[in-house]
Formats: structure tokens, sequence, C-alpha cells
């Protein structure tokens, strides 16, 4: 069964929350259901630029690491995730 856009895109966003290092394309679409095993690059990197994109309108910041022979992509945590939630109680 074929994946959705828009569940392809949730299962990007929760890989690389759930990385614990800075991860490749390759890997990612290894990794992402989602993505098509047979795809080529050039589709592949299309799509991939494309859900960056949507991941970032959503307020998601991605950080492209260069310091290796590949980039590499993860989630700023410090930037993406909201301030803790605090709790009013109110009596009623």
């Amino acid at each position: 069964m074929a994946v959705s856009a828009t569940e392809r895109i949730v299962n990007l966003a929760l890989f690389l929350a759930s990385a614990h290092r800075p991860v490749s394309a390759t890997e990612i679409s290894l990794s992402v259901a989602g993505y098509p095993r047979d795809q080529n690059e050039a589709a592949f990197n299309r799509m991939f630029e494309r859900d960056k994109d949507d991941l970032r309108a959503a307020g998601l910041v991605i950080t492209i690491d260069r310091s290796g022979d590949v980039e590499s992509y993860r989630f700023d945590p410090d930037a993406t995730y909201a301030d803790a939630v605090e709790q009013i109680y109110r009596t009623v």
C-alpha cells in the first residue's frame, strides 16, 4: 500500500526528531516510510526538498551539517520545540 504525502512527511518528522545525530539523505531514503526504494536519486531529492520545505513551513527547524563528505540533517531542538507548557489551575 502506498504511503500518502502527509504520512511520509509525518514519518520524516518523527525520524528526524528521534535521531541522536545528523542523518544523511541516503539514510532517510532507506529508513523513512514513503520514499520508494526503486525511486531514482533526482526524484528522491525533489520529494525530499518539498518535504523539508513543508516541515519548515510548519515551524520545524532543520539544520544541515556540512562538516563531513555528505550533508546530514537534524532538527534544531532549541529552535524547533516550544517552551514548557505552564499549567494553570482554576477553581470553579
